[in-house]
């Protein structure tokens, strides 16, 4: 079984959604694919809330999950349970409701969580697999993180390479008394045809003719 979080659903609905053909393609791939009723107050909320989406419209979309997914509600002892693992499982503010989430998809035996926010369910649900929607096709969440941190790498890199040209530069120029002049002449040149200024007869104006 495979438990399916609020932005998921919300993305799979919602064909405006940036993420909707990956977000429809995971509810579609899924194998038994079910969530929880307080996903769909949720999925409503969000609709109407953040996408501006009419109240009869959002109604609609979320109702019309009860055909594809499988939707039950929380139980008592998932709110308990939730709120008591709150201090071990480093749980505040709104993160109850992720945990509360994961405490029922556990209930249920699912064997795996797919959500478009890791990181939040990280914590909170180690002993159940966590997947992403990538490309169409469900990835794991350390691939998911993987790519974060190449992505994290390469622009350190370069950003470093380009301080290191900037500093070349300047200590090129810097360092010998023609390092002014160098630069106003690197700045007086224009294209050919076009009309260019040089600092030696400022504000007079030249020409250049097109050879």
């Amino acid at each position: 079984m495979t438990f399916l979080d609020t932005g998921i659903i919300v993305g799979a609905v919602l064909e405006s959604h940036p993420e909707h053909v990956a977000c429809l393609s995971a509810l579609q791939d899924s194998q038994r694919p079910f969530t929880n009723a307080h996903a769909l107050a949720e999925t409503f909320a969000t609709l109407t809330g953040f996408y501006k989406v009419p109240t009869e419209a959002a109604a609609e979309l979320t109702l019309d999950l009860r055909d594809s997914i499988e939707v039950e509600p929380l139980a008592l002892a998932d709110y308990v349970t939730s709120i008591r693992e709150a201090r071990s499982r480093g749980v505040m503010g709104g993160g109850i409701y992720d945990s509360l989430h994961a405490t029922f998809a556990r209930r249920k035996k699912a064997v795996r969580i797919v959500t478009r926010n890791p990181s939040h369910f990280r914590h909170v649900a180690p002993d159940i697999e966590i997947l992403t929607p990538a490309m169409g096709k469900l990835s794991s969440a350390g691939s998911f993180l993987v790519l974060l941190f190449l992505l994290h790498i390469k622009s350190c890199l370069c950003l470093f390479f380009s301080c290191f040209r900037l500093c070349s530069i300047w200590l090129a120029f810097s360092g010998s008394a023609q390092g002014l002049p160098t630069w106003l002449n690197l700045l007086s040149v224009q294209p050919r045809g076009r009309t260019s200024y040089r600092f030696q007869d400022w504000p007079e104006k030249r020409t250049e003719p097109i050879l």
